[in-house]
């Protein structure tokens, strides 16, 4: 017996109808449709439900935004990220008279070398900082990094469309931290910042194969709370905690 109605469409037809109504009752609260829909839908929305209720722990307050492509005065081409709540642009991005790509972000221009910024950044940063993340993480572990020179597009024949930048990463005679086994170690940063809306806890039990008891106590026992997050951990706390984890997979 097929475990789904096939409703008398194909299957991308089926998902479409299904999607539209779901969202439907979601947004509205009901629906009229035909007693066969609504049970394919219900069990759709039961389990969204089940699955908000299971993770309300995790449950963060985000922005929902659409992209928008349009045309300005001049005819070119423009595409918007709008906040589908209030209508307003948050950011637009479109190439000027000599092809350049040029974005503006709540009403400030953003050049492509602020966007090599941003990368720059997330290397050099620390816990609670904007990038914070694996990146940052392994570099800082293994290596001194420094930012050495920026150089414009100018410097380049034919110049290119981005600025430059060059890092000295000057590695370590010895790691910076003792994390014990570096295997786990590198596998503890990439579980626990895969999920950034998730908290560590439930990351190392996917992660790892663990149960929230054993999770718990290891985070415990690396005096982390039950309710931390990846981009709060330093790297001494993700040693600790990696050393703790090798004592609990034994």
């Amino acid at each position: 017996m097929a475990k789904y109605r096939k409703l008398g469409r194909t299957s991308a037809q089926r998902k479409a109808l299904l999607r539209n109504q779901v969202t439907a009752v979601i947004n509205n609260g009901k629906i009229v449709t035909t007693e066969a829909k609504a049970k394919e839908v219900q069990k759709i929305v039961d389990g969204l439900i089940a699955l908000a209720v299971k993770e309300k722990d995790n449950f963060e307050t985000v922005k929902v935004t659409t992209k928008v492509a349009r045309k300005d005065k001049d005819g070119k081409r423009v595409k918007q990220i709008v906040d589908k709540e209030t209508g307003k642009v948050l950011a637009e991005s479109h190439r000027d008279k000599d092809g350049k790509l040029v974005k503006i972000e709540n009403g400030v221009t953003v050049t492509v070398y602020d966007e090599v910024e941003k990368e720059i950044k997330k290397v050099l940063s620390g816990p609670g900082d904007d990038g914070y993340g694996p990146l940052a993480v392994m570099c800082q572990y293994r290596y001194h990094v420094m930012r050495a020179l920026d150089v414009p597009a100018a410097c380049f024949n034919p110049p290119p469309k981005v600025d430059s930048s060059f890092m000295v990463l000057e590695k370590l005679e010895q790691p910076r931290v003792n994390v014990g086994d570096e295997e786990i170690f590198t596998r503890l940063v990439r579980s626990a910042f895969a999920m950034r809306r998730k908290t560590l806890l439930n990351n190392l039990v996917s992660g790892f194969s663990l149960n929230r008891e054993q999770a718990a106590a290891c985070l415990a026992a690396a005096n982390l709370s039950a309710q931390a997050r990846a981009e709060e951990l330093s790297l001494e706390d993700f040693a600790g905690l990696a050393i703790q984890l090798q004592n609990a997979i034994r």
